[in-house]
């Protein structure tokens, strides 16, 4: 997956020439969050609270990667 979202992030730099990439991901999805930091995303922010899925209530993690 850390292969993936590379080459994702190559063509979205370079052939749609975007600026800026954001990843949203649920706080108790460690592996998720460790595939963007190893692509060079940074934790920007934290919403509390954000979101319920399955009767549980979690907080989101706001990553961000600029070109």
């Amino acid at each position: 997956m850390t292969r993936v979202v590379e080459e994702i992030c190559q063509i979205a730099f370079d052939k749609l020439e975007l600026i800026r990439i954001t990843a949203n991901v649920y706080e108790p999805n460690i592996a998720s969050a460790r595939v963007l930091e190893k692509n060079g995303f940074i934790l920007e922010g934290r919403m509390r609270k954000a979101v319920k899925k399955a009767d549980r209530i979690y907080d989101v993690c706001i990553y961000g990667k600029v070109r």
